[in-house]
């Protein structure tokens, strides 16, 4: 059994020879067959190697399943958060929108902000901006970190500078 189940872990690359390989004993014409010396094979070889070739198939077409399931996930999940993103930004209140003009009009895009500053933790949450640094000397009692503009929150400024600017 544990080598049965070892079997099932073989990468996909070795499942899919497995599979072409078995596939071919099994369904190459005859004479074919005999120029490879594969033609007096006993039944039982037969039945194992038929086995062989249903086993990999299925597992090929599992892992192409889950492939396929996997990365339509990855882009349902961008697309959604692209519109929320667009949402969120559309809603940004005066406060919110000032300070990511601020970062958005520096020439490196980085300002030193609170950490603990209500507004610039919610930018945060929303992936609008972003730490630049974890280990930074802080110094103070406003525990001013360094914070960046994402790419996608400068994205969405250019294209909608207008409303950003008033």
């Amino acid at each position: 059994m544990k080598n049965f189940l070892d079997f099932l872990k073989l990468p996909p690359t070795i499942l899919a020879a497995l599979a072409m390989v078995s596939g071919a004993v099994l369904f190459l014409p005859e004479l074919l067959l005999y120029k490879l010396g594969l033609s007096n094979l006993p039944d039982f070889w037969k039945i194992i190697i038929g086995l062989v070739f249903l086993i990999t198939s299925a597992l090929l077409f599992i892992y192409l399943v889950i492939y396929m399931c996997k990365k339509v996930g990855v882009l349902y999940s961008k697309v959604a958060f692209n519109r929320n993103f667009s949402l969120d930004m559309r809603r940004l209140s005066p406060q919110e929108k000032a300070i990511l003009m601020n970062l958005y009009k520096e020439p490196n895009l980085t300002a030193f902000l609170s950490s603990v500053d209500g507004i610039v933790a919610r930018l945060a949450s929303k992936t609008m901006i972003q730490v630049t640094a974890k280990r930074v000397p802080v110094v103070g009692r406003d525990l001013k970190m360094p914070y960046t503009i994402t790419p996608g929150a400068v994205k969405y400024i250019k294209s909608h500078l207008t409303s950003f600017e008033s």
